[in-house]
């Protein structure tokens, strides 16, 4: 092996020895003077395997450094001295400037350490005594013969004496290797075998034998002639003993002896002294299981795992990537081909997908490699900025691409730093609003819908929605007319915008006069986008959504004009075909802004061939222009694919969509990374070059109005009615099916000669998954058409107990539905109503009704059981459809849910039952939420009962009406996610990252 690989090892190991040594030290802080043992020998083990590698390539300071944190560590070790702030504290920084020497190892014993030095020794005070071998003598012998059964034969005697190597005696205690330090005696012998030779030795009092059975007890002292190219430093480290006990022999043709005081100091053999005695001590010892990933490799274990540069990784991803092309390539010939050809490229097309997994694998790294840097920061502020904080990090182990881990690191810092600032109070004023006085901190990270999601949330202060406003009207953000229309969850946004920041003055903590666009602009950078929202007085979300990779992306392929242009999927809500006469209809124009009326919402369009018509960002002039040449031309038929750029939605009118393909995002050429359009290239399935459109670019680049279309939504859109979207379809007849769309996860082409037939039901597999295919017209009474249609439809939804799949031909549309379908015209088993639904009679769909019509053993085992892991939820909602689509939400995620009409009905249930939380609608007969919640804070038995309000209502003044009145949340109804959050806090649930998602 050559120094530069010998470097690059001690290099590695050693990062890996201090990666989490600064939560260790955390934890050790956290137990005070009832130390753990086994925690103080894991980081002191660590601190030693540093030690010895820098004292074997002569890195002075890393060896100086890590030698006081050693003792330091010891005295712990030893109860002689208990952990506090302040030794926590000189072992984190020690720790610090041993990570920035290993980093700049070339450079490492040019730079100054006197400072971690002088604080640690500082904590020492006196030289800590030596254990584990005889002290040395004070009485120099020089010339002195070793012990006669130390010496060995004469032609040994004559080859050590013309040998360059070093030769030692060594003295240490069996017991205390195996009791105290948790090392099993003959693998130390081993270590020392593998790096010089064993020339004599000797076990003082019992005689050889077995090391672990019929041994007086007190120290069984082992002596040792030892043949090496070492120093004794890098001895007595390999055999965690005091350099003492390591004395330099010289031998002669007659016999070892010690060496003179000129080549080192004499000592008498440890058995001609008494051996100093061990602290009693009645901590138990630490298993050697705990020491295990500190040891030195066996040789079988180094064949299992190798070290590899991440370039060689990126080269090995990149080949993926380019083999993902001609995957790609293959597969566009795969209709024209015979049989056989169709054959291979199938088994081309599988192999590659599983190498293209596996390698991007190898580049997965868990997401707790960052959030372990946050104890450390959150324990710093806690003492910086006098407050009691608690951290609970959540989804440690969810995996992410490297690329995305290190964009990440920076923001999610920040975000920290900030809730410990501005969120969370300090402890008089928590007292003052009868909160805990330790304030919590949580970052969460889950898998959902195909992204990394990550939440970090404070019970803080809240942000003050007026305080946003008086500040963004000081600094003229928007404009006081776009003010005036924000509800409170659009003011809180604002605090994203560039230049905003509610610092009075600047500091070393946040208040740096830098506002979240930082954040924002850094997350979205990496195709991921920021959303906050925050209860005053309760506390403060913000949700980073990320892709899991930026080297291989699903994207939707579209062309316009001549060219083809990939979108990726992550920034793609839906997407909408308008026919002429649609577009003539539904397409307006308000301050030279088009909007399309997308459901409850304007949504802004932007005709992706007017922006690329342009080299410079829209003007005034430009909109006005485009918009004049849209209103005079005559209506035709759009593709218009709803794209999300941070908070906010708009339409991207395309000419043509081809279809999804996932891509190898390749960087741009020089001359195209100013355009701020462009995220990136690619190569096509044909050899041609498709650019990555920017959606962010896209909206900077067409200075896209939304709050005209916000504006216009809320002056048309009255706020008192509560309206849910339909999903319509039919199955190949004449009646049309209804499905509410928050009851969809997501909607899948098929083939019906792919399905398998098992089990007398037929299967299909959806992205590996094997799916149940469900028919409607076998569970209910409707009809189904008799024509043969080459490609259905397969609704895949959501909250069922397993994977199914609701069979349709047609898609037709998403309606919005004002009025509760429940109960009217036919109502039979799995129909909820049947109700015209534009002009056209319509049937709804009972989702969960049908998932036990087509598993009936599945559904009465769940009846049975009656489970009830989490708590009991009082839900008051009056509408039957919101109050099955929520109840179904709270159970599928385990709960028992009681359900009452009104809020009257849920008064007489509090009667007779108990609840852990109310969720209650706002808008009911008899007794709405807001007078159910003032009756409940009356009563002195459920003043302190957790309430969330429930309302799908869009005014803003409604939020604040309902916390005025004693809710606690206000969330709307099908945000299933959030809801089970909020259900989950008033509960005092803490789910798996996992278990939050939306699963299927």
């Amino acid at each position: 092996m050559s120094d530069d690989d010998l470097l690059d090892d001690f290099v590695a190991e050693s990062r890996e020895h201090l990666a989490d040594i600064e939560s260790r030290f955390l934890e050790l802080e956290g137990q005070g003077d009832a130390v753990d043992p086994e925690l103080v020998n894991l980081v002191f083990r660590a601190v030693h395997s540093v030690k010895g590698g820098a004292g074997f390539l002569g890195f002075e300071n890393i060896q100086r450094l890590a030698h006081v944190m050693e003792n330091l560590l010891d005295r712990i070790r030893q109860g002689q001295v208990g952990v506090d702030h302040a030794k926590v504290d000189a072992l984190l920084r020690g720790a610090d400037h041993l990570k920035a020497l290993i980093d700049d190892i070339t450079r490492s014993n040019e730079m100054d350490i006197s400072a971690p030095m002088a604080a640690i020794e500082a904590l020492l005070g006196s030289p800590k005594v030596s254990t584990g071998a005889a002290p040395p003598d004070a009485t120099p012998r020089p010339e002195r013969a070793l012990a006669s059964d130390l010496q060995p034969e004469p032609a040994i005697l004559e080859r050590l004496a013309q040998s360059p190597e070093h030769l030692y005696h060594i003295a240490y205690d069996l017991r205390r290797q195996e009791e105290q330090l948790g090392r099993d005696p003959l693998a130390a012998l081993e270590e020392l075998d593998r790096t010089g030779e064993i020339v004599a030795s000797a076990i003082r009092p019992a005689a050889v034998g077995d090391l672990r059975a019929g041994l007086p007890s007190g120290p069984l002292i082992c002596e040792l002639v030892y043949a090496t190219v070492f120093d004794p430093t890098i001895v007595a480290d390999a055999l965690e003993v005091p350099t003492e006990a390591v004395q330099p022999v010289r031998a002669t043709v007659e016999a070892l002896v010690f060496a003179d005081p000129a080549t080192g100091s004499a000592s008498p053999p440890v058995s001609a002294v008494e051996p100093t005695a061990e602290p009693t001590d009645d901590r138990p010892a630490a298993p050697a299981a705990v020491q295990e990933p500190t040891r030195r490799l066996s040789g079988a274990s180094r064949g299992e795992t190798i070290r590899l540069p991440i370039e060689r990784i990126d080269r090995l991803m990149a080949q993926a990537g380019e083999l993902v092309l001609v995957r790609n390539r293959a597969l566009l010939q795969l209709q024209s081909s015979d049989r056989t050809s169709r054959q291979i490229t199938q088994q081309l097309d599988l192999v590659t997908s599983e190498l293209q997994e596996m390698i991007m694998g190898m580049r997965l790294q868990p997401i707790g490699q960052v959030f372990s840097k946050l104890p450390r920061i959150v324990r710093d502020l806690s003492f910086k900025l006098e407050k009691d904080i608690a951290l609970t990090t959540l989804g440690n182990e969810v995996e992410v691409d490297k690329g995305v881990l290190e964009a990440l690191a920076d923001p999610l810092v920040h975000l920290t730093r900030n809730a410990c600032d501005h969120g969370l109070e300090p402890p008089d004023e928590r007292q003052a609003r009868r909160k805990p006085v330790q304030g919590q901190l949580t970052i969460a990270a889950r898998h959902e819908a195909g992204q990394i999601v990550i939440e970090i949330r404070d019970d803080g202060r809240g942000i003050d929605p007026a305080r946003i406003r008086e500040v963004a009207r000081n600094k003229g953000v928007v404009s006081a007319e776009r003010l005036a229309a924000m509800d409170d969850r659009e003011a809180v946004a604002l605090i994203m915008a560039p230049g905003f920041s509610t610092a009075e003055q600047v500091d070393d903590v946040s208040g740096r006069g830098v506002g979240m666009d930082v954040v924002r602009e850094r997350i979205e950078s990496i195709g991921g986008s920021v959303g906050v929202e925050s209860s005053l007085g309760h506390g403060s979300v913000f949700t980073l959504s990320l892709p899991l990779t930026l080297a291989i992306i699903p994207s939707l392929i579209i062309r316009d004009a001549t060219a083809r242009f990939a979108i990726p999927q992550t920034n793609i809500d839906e997407i909408v075909r308008l026919e002429r006469d649609t577009a003539a209809e539904r397409v307006e124009y308000a301050d030279n802004q088009a909007v399309y009326r997308l459901r409850e919402q304007l949504l802004p369009l932007v005709w992706l061939a007017d922006v690329l018509a342009h080299p410079q960002p829209l003007s005034e002039a430009d909109r006005r222009a485009v918009a004049d040449a849209h209103r005079s031309s005559e209506a035709r038929a759009v593709n218009v694919v709803v794209v999300r750029s941070g908070g906010n939605r708009f339409g991207l009118v395309v000419e043509e969509v081809l279809g999804s393909e996932e891509i190898v995002v390749k960087s741009l050429h020089p001359a195209l990374e100013a355009l701020a359009c462009y995220a990136g290239s690619t190569v096509m399935g044909d050899g041609q070059v498709a650019l990555i459109l920017d959606v962010d670019g896209l909206a900077r680049h067409a200075r896209l109005d939304f709050s005209c279309a916000e504006t216009q939504a809320e002056e048309e859109h009255g706020h008192d009615t509560e309206v849910h979207s339909e999903l319509v379809f039919t199955i190949g007849g004449d009646e049309r099916l209804a499905l509410a769309t928050g009851l969809i996860r997501r909607i899948v082409q098929v083939d019906p000669a792919d399905f398998e037939r098992v089990g007398g039901r037929d299967h299909v597999q959806v992205d590996g998954v094997v799916t149940e295919v469900v028919r409607l017209e076998d569970h209910l009474p409707i009809s189904a058409g008799t024509e043969q249609v080459a490609q259905h439809h397969l609704i895949l939804p959501r909250h069922v107990d397993r994977p199914i799949g609701l069979l349709c031909t047609d898609l037709v549309d998403v309606f919005d539905c004002d009025f509760d379908p429940h109960g009217q015209g036919r109502v039979e088993p799995g129909i909820l109503g049947t109700a015209p639904l534009d002009e056209r009679l319509t049937v709804f769909i009972d989702l969960y009704a049908v998932a036990e019509m087509a598993d009936p053993a599945s559904a009465a085992e769940r009846r049975d059981a009656a489970v009830d892991p989490w708590g009991s939820i009082l839900l008051a909602e009056d509408t039957p459809f919101f109050r099955n689509l929520v109840a179904g939400y709270l159970r599928a995620s385990g709960y028992r849910v009681i359900t009452a009409a009104d809020g009257r009905a849920a008064l007489e249930l509090l009667e007779r039952q108990t609840v852990d939380a109310v969720v209650s609608d706002l808008e009911m007969p008899r007794m709405g939420g807001l007078e159910l919640v003032a009756a409940l804070r009356s009563d002195q038995r459920h003043a302190r009962l957790p309430c969330a309000a429930l309302t799908s209502m869009k005014d803003p003044g409604v939020r604040e009406r309902a916390l005025a009145a004693g809710f606690d949340h206000f969330e709307q109804k099908l945000d299933r996610r959030r809801l089970l959050a909020v259900v989950d806090s008033m509960v005092g649930v803490e789910r798996d990252a996992v278990e939050v998602g939306d699963g299927a």
